[in-house]
């Protein structure tokens, strides 16, 4: 999570899709980005993010990148 915290009952961890990201075709209206560009967040996360979507929304795209590295560095097939 971008916050650093595990999630917990009260707080689950849902899928953030990436929207408005320029140069990618994301998020348009009536429709969510493909998983593969998904933000894992906490729901309450989820919810400031769309709240303050313009504080947040140049963020998107360090997060995505930080998601996969995470991702690479945990599933990785090692040699």
């Amino acid at each position: 999570m971008l916050c650093g915290h595990p999630g917990w009952d009260d707080n689950q961890i849902i899928t953030h899709h990436a929207i408005g990201i320029p140069g990618l075709d994301l998020g348009k209206m009536g429709g969510k980005a493909n998983d593969s560009f998904g933000i894992p967040l906490h729901v309450t996360c989820h919810r400031q993010f769309h709240d303050q979507f313009g504080k947040y929304k140049e963020d998107q795209i360090i997060w995505l990148i930080k998601t996969m590295e995470k991702a690479i560095r945990n599933f990785a097939p090692t040699p």
